[in-house]
């Protein structure tokens, strides 16, 4: 969403501070794959041991990347200042620090999540157990009632 927030504006105002910004949050979009995998792989496969890790790759990859965005759209705006339109180059770092500042935020989603993936697997390694028990003292109990 924040990515077509910024196309939409580039579009209206085709000037370099747009395609200087916009260009660097479209390409760095791919570094939330790996996240948007373990997403689903949370709504699909959350007992299989592999889901945090994945969830977990994805938030290091996503939020090492988003520092590296932010410099790398202000340094590309700094480096071209006076060839900008200066309200158009101001509004760009202004959507560039939002947008890296909510992208981070939403770390705090995905960690939760990857939280209450290993919650949901130690629950069922509880459960696992607890039946695991339950059969032997089922099978205990048959031995001593046919004596």
């Amino acid at each position: 969403m924040c990515a077509s927030i910024n196309i939409i504006f580039g579009a209206l105002f085709p000037e370099t501070a747009f395609i200087k910004g916009s260009s660097p949050l479209i390409y760095f979009i791919m570094y939330e794959s790996v996240t948007f995998i373990g997403l689903v792989m949370y709504r699909l496969y959350p007992e299989k041991p592999i889901t945090p890790r994945i969830i977990l790759g994805g938030m290091y990859l996503f939020g090492l990347s988003r520092p590296v965005q932010l410099v790398w759209i202000v340094a590309s705006l700094v480096a071209s200042w006076e060839h900008l339109v200066t309200w158009q180059a101001i509004i760009q770092l202004t959507f560039a620090f939002t947008f890296t500042v909510l992208q981070l935020y939403s770390l705090q989603i995905h960690a939760s999540i990857r939280r209450r993936v290993i919650a949901m697997q130690n629950q069922e390694e509880k459960d696992e157990e607890m039946n695991v028990t339950d059969d032997t003292n089922d099978m205990i109990d048959v031995e001593d009632s046919s004596q």
